[in-house]
């Protein structure tokens, strides 16, 4: 049966419209969340925001990044040791640009050492791992405006191999191949004045 557009239904009309916008934003925030990622290196990748998913912090609030680590691989094992203080690891590094255009660079290599505990980070094949860094322990965020914050981070690239020596861990073994840092997505924070 067909019916003509002055018979159709307004509610049908409202249905599909609101359809139509739900099917929208759900696009549209899988393309955000895609591109949350930093590049893909030796199939690892790394990724960076502020905690709490917000986007701006009070000038008095601390700037907790929520970072994670994916392994792209379907036969590789990503590994990195992390210190209990997150925010005393070497292995971080970080460029940022502030808002009246002054450079900071936080590099790993200019950090104090670290003596303390730590712990092993162990990606398998399609894996993600997550944990939190406080940034403002090591910068201050003491301009009102817009950061952005591009984060490093150097992981171990291992695999399997007969012919080499290997290590177990979690009862599968492993052999270290090399090293390579990852390069998070570049990440804009907004602080604004304390009220």
């Amino acid at each position: 049966m067909h019916v003509s557009p002055k018979h159709r239904s307004p509610n049908r009309c409202k249905a599909f419209s609101i359809i139509f916008s739900l099917l929208f934003f759900l696009v549209i925030a899988a393309d955000t969340h895609a591109d949350d990622w930093g590049p893909a290196t030796n199939n690892a990748q790394m990724s960076i925001q502020l905690g709490g998913n917000k986007h701006s912090i009070a000038s008095n609030q601390p700037g907790v990044l929520q970072m994670r680590f994916q392994n792209l691989s379907t036969n590789e094992t990503f590994f990195f040791i992390v210190a209990r203080d997150t925010e005393r690891d070497p292995g971080f590094s970080f460029l940022i640009n502030s808002p009246s255009g002054k450079e900071i660079s936080l590099d790993a290599k200019t950090n104090e050492p670290y003596f303390g505990s730590a712990s092993d980070i162990y990606m398998g094949p399609n894996q993600i791992k997550e944990l939190e860094f406080n940034l403002s322990l090591l910068c201050k965020f003491d301009e009102s405006g817009t950061y952005k914050i591009i984060a490093k981070r150097e992981i171990i690239i291992s695999g399997v191999s007969s012919k080499e020596p290997s290590l177990t861990s979690n009862s599968q073994p492993i052999r270290f191949i090399t090293g390579c840092w990852l390069t998070s997505n570049p990440l804009n924070i907004t602080i604004v004045p304390d009220k």
